[in-house]
């Protein structure tokens, strides 16, 4: 199986330590992500076509970017430029928080 490497933007940082109540579940999660970030997430349609979701909890969200995904998507090219400079094997992890906020990237 290929071997993913994680890219923290700040945002996902910063919301990281704003949520800090939940570390270990997210921590859980981001580990799984890395390992396959194709099993049980989600892609992302319309203007968020090339990025992935996946849960934690009900009504938590982490977005994320694989890069050879971007790649491989003309809209997501389009769309997120920024993570097509990244390998193949790269995790980009964009944002996290509740699900309406984290739909918004901010």
């Amino acid at each position: 199986m290929k071997k993913y490497h994680p890219i923290y933007v700040l945002t996902f940082q910063k919301h990281f330590k704003q949520y800090s109540g939940l570390s270990a579940r997210i921590k859980k999660c981001v580990f799984a992500i890395i390992e396959n970030p194709y099993d049980k997430t989600e892609p992302l349609q319309r203007e968020l076509r090339g990025l992935r979701s996946a849960r934690i909890g009900r009504n938590f969200r982490i977005i994320f970017a694989i890069s050879e995904e971007v790649q491989k998507n003309k809209i997501a090219k389009d769309n997120f430029p920024q993570f097509c400079k990244f390998s193949d094997n790269t995790v980009i992890f964009i944002t996290i928080g509740p699900h309406n906020k984290a739909y918004k990237l901010k």
